[in-house]
């Protein structure tokens, strides 16, 4: 995801994007090239720029030992927290699905976290690294998907931009007035 992002940046123009986005240049050329990739907040206002937003679904496997209606259910309702576009729903959200979470020592031994920092990760008003949520996602059998905002919506960021890139309409993404951008 970050590396079709970090294309797509470059190619509509890192400046305008890095404007629209109110994030750094700098901070968007580094933040898609790391390791650890992004902040959460960073490629969520990108993508929104860009005129897409994440969506979370079930991963496709053979077998799964959870029960498929309650991954449908945390999948439905992370995904209606990143469409509401209030980040801080979203990482409460991330946070609930944790604390549900029957054994979660176990659960972070398959991230890169351990379970205190699992947790430390989705606590307010910390937002998470891109890569966090991914690999609790993957942890749990779900992973991100993208889909593009609904056309009226489009529509409206490209007439705004002009022809390279998009700006944010009036359903930003939120964020907390003390945290730094």
């Amino acid at each position: 995801i970050c590396r079709a992002v970090d294309a797509v940046v470059l190619s509509g123009g890192i400046a305008k994007i890095a404007q629209n986005a109110e994030v750094d240049r700098t901070t968007i050329y580094r933040a898609f090239r790391r390791e650890n990739g992004p902040a959460l907040d960073t490629m969520v206002r990108v993508l929104h720029v860009l005129g897409l937003r994440l969506i979370v679904e079930i991963k496709p496997t053979l077998s799964s030992e959870r029960p498929q209606l309650d991954m449908k259910t945390t999948a439905r309702s992370l995904t209606a927290a990143f469409k509401s576009g209030d980040l801080d729903l979203a990482v409460e959200a991330l946070a609930g699905t944790l604390r549900s979470q029957e054994n979660v020592s176990e659960l972070a031994r398959t991230t890169i976290l351990s379970r205190e920092n699992l947790y430390r990760a989705f606590s307010f008003p910390r937002i998470p690294r891109f890569r966090t949520v991914l690999n609790f996602l993957n942890a749990i059998g779900l992973r991100f998907g993208i889909e593009r905002l609904p056309s009226k919506n489009r529509a409206e960021l490209q007439r705004l931009a002009g022809p390279r890139a998009a700006p944010n309409d009036d359903r930003s993404i939120q964020s907390r007035p003390d945290r730094p951008r």
